[in-house]
């Protein structure tokens, strides 16, 4: 026997000794001696295992339809509670310190009750029943302030806060978001209820940022919250509507602590955005911030406004902001570990800069200034480099942006130009080459961006030079005809330019995509010629100066079509 197998032996004797001493001493019998190890099966042996079929899951109080139910219920309990309110108002049944109490006893209760069933699995009926609790008491609160004049407005305030802290504890104890989604909404709503007409931006600034602040408290807390997708949008978009429109109406208060207010109300708010150092990640961080930062600019600039102060030293404000936004590309990085947010805070960052840059000149030479952004982030897109701050791509979608706003700043400004100014040498021309240079940097974009590209860099370039002439260049008067000289050089600038794209793609370009893209913009110029010089020049000019301008388009046709035969290759 080898030693290994002498050595099982001996310990399967010493076992079965040890099992029959425990026996003897337990008054039970010895069990079997150990037996060695049974052969193996072979695998024809053993039988076919059957995996059940998964069930269907069972669906019970969490079906959709119940929280279609629970919520007609708590509106139609509302409604019922208000209209038996009026009747008893209307008929004298109950007093007004009854009405009152008996609301608040009501809202107490269906917190109560809210409570048991956010504890336990009814989830979606807590939460309506939070909502009807805090709904009845704040009611309750707003008809003894208000109707009643049983306590001040204080009193219902700070009741309205009570309610509003029970239900965020109730968040934050059972991690709903539905529960805090009812605290923050019921905050939104008390300071509006409430309002006494004395209040300032201050104030109201300072105690949003002490809700969001209490929210925020509540996260870390728990660790939870960063998806709560409701209450987010709530705390971060919804606030900023309601204090936009008490900004309009407040006219108390010092400016100063209004804008440093809304500073503090906007630092709390991207902080709630981000959630930093928070084991969960926060749904749409990037739109919350730029909502925050837009809400604070509009804010700001109707204080601004009201306190009359100069205009264009709010673009400090808004560069402010904007650095703000560029701050925050870096900072996301770190917090999320990528850049899936950095086009979006960019954007954020483009347009306050755009905005900053527009009110800092007042209108003017504004459309210069954004086409000189736009081709800068054109031309920084096709430079490459090992390892850089800013994506390519997301520099080309800059450049896109800007070259799009200037586009349009441009068009709209032609309206206006002085036609006084020196041909070519004036802020629109210049502000036209740039946005042009902007667009032709885009052409090495991706292949949809390539021809936005392409096209609306020619359409600036060639309207630019056209306009140009129609604006600046006079008429040629004589004593038996007049002459339309700038109408007629800019039609040949259509003509020219149709006829130099269509020679380019029929002889000069070997790729055929790009042949086939400068035929077509020739075409399209060659049209434009043609329509403008019949529909347009002719028709209330004066024999002579029909007799030139067809001439001369005519004349560059058939030179185009001439070039072309001499030099097409030979097959």
């Amino acid at each position: 026997m080898k030693p290994i197998e002498a050595e099982l032996e001996e310990l399967r004797a010493r076992v079965t000794r040890l099992e029959a001493e425990l026996a003897r001493l337990g008054g039970r019998s010895p069990a079997a001696p150990i037996a060695g190890p049974a052969p193996a099966a072979s695998p024809s042996a053993l039988p076919p295992v059957i995996v059940p079929a998964p069930r269907p899951p069972v669906r019970g109080a969490s079906l959709p339809s119940t929280v279609w139910v629970a919520a007609a219920g708590a509106f139609l309990f509302l409604l019922g509670a208000a209209y038996g309110l009026a009747v008893s108002i209307e008929r004298g049944w109950i007093s007004p310190p009854v009405r009152v109490g008996g609301g608040l006893a009501v809202g107490l209760a269906a917190m109560a009750a809210a409570y048991r069933l956010l504890v336990g699995e009814r989830r979606t009926l807590g939460v309506t029943l939070l909502a009807v609790g805090t709904g009845t008491w704040t009611f309750a609160l707003y008809f003894g302030a208000h109707g009643a004049a049983l306590f001040p407005l204080g009193v219902g305030f700070a009741g309205a806060a009570l309610a509003v802290l029970a239900a965020g504890g109730l968040a934050a104890r059972t991690g709903s978001d539905g529960a805090m989604a009812v605290a923050v909404a019921t905050g939104l709503a008390a300071p509006l209820a409430f309002s006494s007409g004395q209040g300032t931006v201050a104030t109201l600034a300072l105690y949003f940022a002490v809700l969001l602040g209490a929210q925020l408290a509540a996260h870390y807390a728990t660790g939870t919250g960063g998806g709560w997708r409701l209450t987010r949008a709530l705390a971060l978009g919804a606030v900023w509507l309601v204090v936009w429109s008490a900004v309009v109406s407040i006219r108390r208060g010092a400016p100063e602590t209004a804008l440093l207010g809304l500073a503090a109300l906007g630092a709390v708010a991207l902080v709630l955005a981000w959630l930093p150092r928070h084991p969960q990640t926060p749904w749409l961080p990037a739109g919350a911030s730029l909502a925050a930062l837009a809400g604070v600019a509009g804010a700001a600039l109707v204080v601004w406004r009201r306190a009359q102060w100069n205009d264009e030293a709010f673009s400090l404000v808004l560069a402010a902001l904007a650095a703000v936004a560029m701050g925050l590309v870096f900072l996301a990085r770190r917090r999320t570990g990528d850049r899936a947010h950095d086009l979006p805070l960019l954007f954020g960052a483009l347009a306050l800069t755009l905005l900053a840059v527009l009110t800092a000149l007042d209108w003017q030479w504004v459309a210069l200034a954004w086409s000189l952004i736009a081709a800068v982030l054109a031309w920084s897109a096709r430079r490459e480099r090992p390892s850089p701050p800013i994506e390519a791509a997301a520099l080309a979608a800059l450049g896109l942006a800007a070259a799009g706003f200037a586009t349009v700043h441009w068009m709209v400004s032609c309206f206006w130009r002085d036609r006084t100014e020196t041909i070519f040498l004036n802020p629109g021309f210049g502000a036209a080459l740039f946005t042009a240079l902007a667009w032709l940097g885009l052409i090495a974009g991706s292949a949809a961006q390539r021809g936005l590209a392409f096209v609306a860099g020619q359409f600036v370039l060639v309207n630019a030079v056209a306009w140009e002439f129609t604006r600046s260049v006079p008429a040629l008067r004589g004593e038996e005809a007049t002459l339309e000289f700038g109408a007629l050089l800019a039609t040949l600038t259509y003509a020219a330019a149709g006829a130099g794209g269509w020679l380019r793609g029929v002889l000069y370009e070997a790729e055929a995509a790009r042949a086939r893209a400068w035929r077509l913009a020739g075409y399209a110029w060659l049209g434009a010629a043609a329509v403008k010089l019949l529909g347009f020049d002719l028709e209330h000019a004066d024999l002579a100066f029909r007799a030139v301008a067809a001439l001369a388009v005519g004349a560059l046709f058939i030179g185009a079509a001439f070039w072309a035969d001499r030099h097409k290759p030979q097959a």
